[in-house]
C-alpha cells in the first residue's frame, strides 16, 4: 500500500470525540483531503474523501486512523454492513497489508499498522 502521485506528502490529522463517536480529519500539505466517522452504538462508518485525492491510496490511510483512533479512545471498531464497496476494497487491502485483522466481527490495528501510520502522519 503506498501513497502515490503527491511527492513527499505531510499528512495531518484532527480528531474529534464524541459519545461513543469519534472523527478524524486528515489533511495533506494543510489542505483537508477526508474525513472518517465512527458511532459505536450503530456500528456505522462514514468515510468521505475529497475527489482531488482518491485512487492515491489517502482513503486507505484515513480508514486506518480512523480504526486506530476508535480503538485507541475505547471503542470496539465492529463491520459495519452498510459499507460500500470502495470501502470494503480498502479494508480487505488494509488486512491483505497485515495492517488490521479481524476477530470474530472485531477490527483491531496490528503493531505493522502502527508503525505505517507513524511513518506517514506528522
Amino acid at each position: 500500500m503506498r501513497i502515490t502521485e503527491i511527492a513527499n506528502p505531510k499528512l495531518s490529522f484532527n480528531i474529534t470525540k464524541g459519545n461513543n463517536a469519534i472523527g478524524v480529519e486528515m489533511n495533506v500539505d494543510g489542505q483537508f483531503a477526508g474525513l472518517f466517522q465512527y458511532d459505536a452504538g450503530s456500528g456505522r462508518s462514514l468515510v468521505e474523501l475529497d475527489p482531488n485525492f482518491q485512487g492515491k491510496g489517502l482513503g486507505k490511510v484515513l480508514i486506518l486512523k480512523g480504526i486506530y483512533t476508535a480503538i485507541m479512545s475505547g471503542l470496539d471498531y465492529v463491520e459495519d454492513e452498510s459499507r460500500t464497496q470502495a470501502f470494503d476494497n480498502a479494508m480487505d487491502s488494509l488486512a491483505d497489508s497485515g495492517y488490521i485483522v479481524n476477530d470474530d466481527e472485531y477490527w483491531y490495528v496490528t503493531g505493522e499498522g502502527e508503525k505505517y501510520l507513524t511513518q506517514v502522519s506528522l
